[in-house]
Formats: C-alpha cells, sequence, structure tokens
C-alpha cells in the first residue's frame, strides 16, 4: 500500500481535538486498521486508531489530541492497534 494523500488533519484549540478527514481512503479487511500518531525526534505516542467507511470516507475526532509541537503520522495496523508504529508512515503533516 502507498501513501494515503487524502487525509487532512484539522487541530481546533478550541475544542481541544484534532480531526482527521479524507475520502476515497484504501479500506482495509477486519484484520487492519488505521493507527493516527503523534511523533518527534524521541518518540511517537499513539492518538487511537479509526477505519475508512465502506467508500473510502473518514470522519474521525480524536479529543484531547494537540499536534502543536509534534509531527503527525498514519500508519497501517492489526486490528486493536499497535504499540509503536510500523514502518512506512503513509500519511503524514
Amino acid at each position: 500500500m502507498g501513501d494515503i494523500e487524502t487525509l487532512t488533519a484539522v487541530y481546533s484549540p478550541s475544542e481541544g481535538a484534532l480531526v482527521i478527514q479524507g475520502e476515497s481512503v484504501p479500506v482495509l479487511d477486519d484484520t487492519e486498521t488505521y493507527q493516527l500518531w503523534l511523533g518527534d525526534d524521541d518518540v511517537a505516542t499513539s492518538v487511537g486508531i479509526f477505519r475508512p467507511d465502506a467508500d473510502g470516507t473518514v470522519a474521525e475526532r480524536f479529543a484531547g489530541a494537540d499536534p502543536t509541537g509534534f509531527v503527525i503520522g498514519v500508519t497501517e495496523e492489526p486490528a486493536g492497534g499497535s504499540e509503536s508504529p510500523t514502518l512506512p508512515i503513509l500519511a503524514s503533516a
């Protein structure tokens, strides 16, 4: 699987939430999920997991996730997520 170029990340300080939106995101089978990470030079912290709808649409809100000063990354992981990111990073901002 290649990069996901159709995702957008929007952060609202007033809501204290990060939203991931996109269309035409490759749909995964039940054994896999996408996982959102906030990373810096030292560590990547999981924000949570998400799956697109059957048509590839994603609209997921992650409360309490402040990306300020971090790189946002998305990886493909086993269902339920992982403790650390599995390369490659499919999308980043």
